[in-house]
């Protein structure tokens, strides 16, 4: 934290992260299998999280995404273990 300086807090809900788009993929280019999101959609939801290639395409930060959505829901369950206990 010596070298961060936070700007703000990241809030996503469950249904943003529940609402984003899972799916099974070919490249066009390579016709490649893999698997992912929606860069469009992250870019919508949480900007921080999706640069720009130099050729304009986007990119997303699948492993910043992933900590940030994981974060969220632990802090959701736990407030609703807090709400049952």
């Amino acid at each position: 934290m010596r070298l961060k300086t936070p700007v703000k807090d990241i809030n996503l809900t469950v249904d943003q992260i529940a609402d984003a788009p899972a799916f099974v993929f070919d490249w066009n280019e390579t016709g490649k299998r893999s698997l992912g999101s929606s860069a469009q959609y992250w870019q919508e939801v949480l900007p921080e999280g999706v640069g720009e290639n130099p050729d304009g395409y986007l990119n997303m930060q699948y492993g910043n995404i992933a900590l940030v959505a994981l974060i969220n829901l632990a802090k959701e369950v736990k407030e609703l273990k807090a709400q049952v206990a």
